[in-house]
């Protein structure tokens, strides 16, 4: 599966890029830094605005909006996202976020990741069924 992939929130009339970042992957500004935790992050991008492209494949992301460990998102379990409270325009609805749900989980079983929550705001991350702190 590829690690980009490209959602329409029809609610909002917004397009989304999302991009998963593991372990050695490049990101930031250019992909200037190279991503060394152990639990991959899923970035949001506003492909309303071509600013930020992936560097090693050139495909044009969009605006850089914020980044979460997929876990997170993903034991969000329904309902939307707020991306970031003072700007209206960066919100996904609860059917554009389920889809987004559903291509990280489809993405997180292929590469052999799980996870379980362990308390109120911790998870535990897997890969390949060993637990990573």
């Amino acid at each position: 599966m590829n690690k980009i992939a490209k959602f329409f929130d029809n609610e909002r009339g917004q397009p989304w890029t999302i991009r998963i970042v593991d372990i050695g992957d490049k990101y930031g500004r250019d992909d200037c830094l190279e991503y060394d935790s152990d639990e991959p992050v899923v970035e949001f991008y506003d492909a309303d605005n071509l600013f930020d492209k992936d560097e090693a494949s050139g495909e044009v992301l969009g605006q850089f909006v914020s980044r979460y460990y997929i876990s997170t998102i993903a034991d969000g379990g329904t309902g939307g996202l707020d991306l970031m409270g003072y700007e209206p325009k960066w919100k996904i609805s609860s059917l554009a976020m389920n889809s987004v749900r559903e291509y990280l989980m489809a993405f997180a079983n292929a590469e052999g990741w799980t996870w379980e929550e362990d308390g109120m705001f911790s998870t535990k991350f897997y890969r390949t069924g060993e637990m990573i702190a």
